[in-house]
């Protein structure tokens, strides 16, 4: 009778390691999964950079985000809209005929351009990000003549 007992204690104890080591290990698990919010980031930043891009109509005020004003697509556009104390990122911006070939007046820009030209040829490794959107859109010029085109936006940041 006491050598019966004794081998259920052993298999409680068995159990009772099994459990506890799943525990831990569920535990564990869960607190190792980290949450990154760049991609959300990356997104809403080259929505505001397409918004302060694009031409907006001076009667009704309304701007058209499928439609890139060509006055608007410089450096100074952009000065002040994001916080680079808050997040160290950097922008380049790019727009080419929807050929491929180069647009008149459309040169290519950045925005925290030393910050952009540090991190970018590191982003093959963690905890360096890079993201490159195109977006094919409208290039209206001073004249107000519309063609195709295509804008290449790339943002470069670095993980904390």
């Amino acid at each position: 009778m006491e050598v019966e007992e004794n081998i259920w204690w052993v298999v409680r104890i068995i159990m009772l390691v099994f459990v506890t080591g799943f525990i831990i290990y569920l535990v564990g698990a869960t607190r190792d999964l980290g949450t990154s919010t760049f991609g959300l980031e990356q997104a809403a930043y080259t929505a505001r950079v397409i918004e302060r891009l694009s031409f907006t109509d001076s009667t009704t005020g309304r701007y058209y985000s499928g439609i890139i004003d060509l006055s608007k697509f410089n450096e100074k556009t952009l000065e002040g809209e994001f916080n680079p104390k808050a997040r160290e990122f950097g922008i380049k911006v790019s727009l080419t005929g929807i050929d491929g070939k180069k647009i008149e007046g459309a040169e290519s820009f950045y925005y925290n351009k030393n910050e952009y030209e540090f991190v970018e040829p590191l982003t093959f490794s963690r905890p360096f990000v890079k993201r490159n959107t195109t977006h094919y859109v409208l290039v209206r010029d001073s004249k107000g003549a519309i063609t195709q085109g295509k804008m290449n936006v790339v943002i470069v940041h670095r993980e904390k």
